[in-house]
């Protein structure tokens, strides 16, 4: 359940990434604005980055109660299957193991999203947030392809913007 409430905030927090969600609010009848998507923004994406730890903390204890150290490692890492005598990687540490990967890039996304932090350092936060984030959501994609349904339409709308910047709308 975890996941699955992850991906509406992530796909809810992906919509608003553009500096104009005009598109978007316009649907509102004009009773929403920027001012209003940056606070769903924040708060959308602080229920993901939530949500996404609860998951990842709740899976990783469940392998090691289920296995011990032997099945956490096995279950969360792409090494050759010890269960077994194949010598092939295990499908599914290779899965999990990008889960992992997106629930530590969770750190160099949330910390400087705090907002103390971020109101002192905003560059550095913009810069960090915007790396993390394509971090994280490369990872959860690896981890959960379906996610992609969630965070593709934010992308194309943030991409078809920032075009239209930088290239005068051609």
């Amino acid at each position: 359940l975890t996941a699955r409430i992850a991906r509406l905030d992530l796909g809810l927090s992906m919509l608003l990434i553009g500096r104009d969600p005009a598109w978007l609010l316009r649907a509102s009848g004009g009773h929403l604005g920027y001012a209003e998507a940056v606070p769903i923004h924040r708060t959308a994406g602080w229920w993901c980055a939530g949500q996404s730890a609860l998951h990842s903390v709740a899976y990783l204890l469940f392998y090691l109660q289920v296995d011990g150290w032997a099945g956490l490692w096995h279950y969360c890492f792409p090494t050759v299957a010890y269960l077994s005598d194949s010598t092939s990687i295990n499908s599914l540490g290779l899965v999990n193991f990008f889960g992992v990967v997106a629930f530590i890039a969770l750190i160099p996304l949330a910390i400087p999203a705090w907002p103390p932090l971020r109101r002192r350092v905003y560059q550095v936060f913009q810069r960090l947030h915007v790396a993390g984030a394509a971090v994280f959501v490369l990872c959860c994609a690896m981890h959960d392809l379906p996610i992609l349904l969630f965070a593709v339409p934010g992308l194309a709308a943030w991409y078809v913007e920032w075009r239209g910047r930088a290239g005068g709308g051609s």
